[in-house]
């Protein structure tokens, strides 16, 4: 009934409220996805997103996939997935964890897929959250969650796999020790070496050797002298 449906002015109000928070924040996600899998990069049989890519087809093809909608959403310094229908929050990242964000458009039957793969402190391998993005593309998504973890305080290289924590040492100076959950983690500085200043000049000089005094040189038998004592030769 009329009674029951809002009048030009409110619902121009709320549209200009809601063009207000698009000017403040233009990149803001608030989106519908289809969670299809989680993939484990173990680094030996899973190495990449590619190598997620492939056993997500084939898991499809097998029928073995088990598909949830949701929602995508920025909030702060998190990406939050919420439940649809009840608005309950199912999983939450920080943006600081996320290493790389990849769409991949029209390579199987889902044809806008998007990749986030994620290192969180908490875990050893790395994971790779894969949706299909149909109301919007994988393409813009990707666009806006690249600004948000950019703003966020993440790194991500466009190119790139992200390295293996070995990598952030030389070849020839990796520690013997990497903690399982590494965060910036840094191996303890090598004992110090003994100072150098005894050695600075190099091997002692004939000049040098007459400043320290020389050993006692022991007299020789008949330099000895002989005392006579009364008590011993009566």
């Amino acid at each position: 009934s009329d009674s029951t449906r809002p009048s030009g002015r409110s619902i121009y109000i709320q549209r200009k409220e809601y063009s207000e928070t698009l000017s403040k924040n233009p990149d803001s996600i608030n989106v519908r996805v289809e969670h299809l899998f989680t993939c484990e990069i173990d680094g030996q049989e899973v190495k990449t997103v590619d190598d997620c890519v492939a056993k997500l087809k084939n898991l499809d093809a097998k029928g073995r996939l088990w598909h949830q909608e949701m929602i995508m959403e920025v909030q702060g310094p998190y990406l939050l997935l919420n439940d649809i229908e009840t608005k309950t929050e199912l999983d939450l990242v920080p943006l600081s964890c996320i290493v790389q964000i990849k769409a991949v458009l029209d390579s199987c039957d889902f044809n806008s897929l998007l990749a986030i793969t994620v290192q969180e402190r908490s875990k050893r391998n790395r994971r790779c959250f894969m949706f299909q993005c149909e109301e919007t593309g994988a393409d813009l998504i990707k666009s806006d969650l690249d600004k948000a973890v950019q703003r966020g305080g993440g790194n991500l290289d466009q190119h790139r796999e992200p390295p293996d924590v070995r990598s952030r040492w030389p070849d020839d100076n990796v520690p013997d020790y990497i903690p399982e959950f590494y965060d910036g983690w840094q191996p303890p500085p090598p004992p110090p070496l003994p100072s150098p200043s005894l050695f600075q000049n190099g091997p002692m000089s004939r000049s040098n050797s007459q400043r320290f005094p020389g050993r006692p040189t022991l007299r020789q038998p008949d330099e000895v002298r002989t005392y006579y004592d009364p008590l011993v030769h009566p």
